[in-house]
């Protein structure tokens, strides 16, 4: 895993890492570096989950040379969690959304998606999702669902997911959407 071609950043490898390996990332990208911040999911251990890690190799080849004052050298650039959560949020009204849900296949939920500051807007978390969406095609999922950041929201629309229901707040007191995309 990841499976099939992904088109990655230079400089950029998605690999497959341990649930642990993604704390680092979520505590300081999504819980403002908190020491302590809960950064484990219910799932997170689940065999059916998986983790997904983009690693960059060198500053130069992504652009940030050493002028830059990135703290963010070779290393893990970004995270993505994927859990197998197929009850779906009571907001998500299937009629209202348009989705086409023929539930033959498993759904998913997307969580903990992660990427350095120093590394955003750099196509690695694209990156992430183009091999994760590549992964739960290959497991027959169907569909994929996440709580998105209101700050997220161009980033998933750019990659095809939608905005379903009315905006809430998030565990952190941050405004969220729910998100889903079909994989089919």
């Amino acid at each position: 895993m990841p499976q099939g071609r992904t088109e990655v950043p230079a400089g950029v490898e998605i690999a497959a890492v341990s649930g642990v390996a993604t704390w680092d990332l979520r505590r300081r990208v999504l819980r403002g570096g908190r020491a302590d911040a809960k950064v484990t999911f219910a799932g997170d251990d689940d065999p059916t989950s998986f983790h997904l890690g983009a690693y960059v190799s060198t500053r130069t080849q992504l652009g940030l040379g050493e002028a830059s004052g990135s703290a963010c050298g070779p290393g893990l650039a970004g995270v993505l969690s994927v859990l197998p959560e197929s009850v779906l949020p009571e907001s998500l009204h299937v009629a209202e959304s348009g989705l086409q849900m023929g539930a033959k296949g498993p759904s998913f939920r997307l969580r903990g998606m992660a990427v350095d500051p120093a590394w955003q807007g750099r196509k690695v978390g694209t990156a992430l999702w183009r091999a994760a969406a590549g992964e739960l095609r290959n497991r027959g999922a169907e569909l994929c669902w996440a709580n998105a950041r209101d700050s997220a929201l161009p980033f998933y629309a750019h990659l095809g997911w939608r905005v379903v229901g009315e905006g809430f707040t998030g565990e952190q007191g941050v405004p969220h959407h729910l998100v889903v995309i079909e994989l089919n």
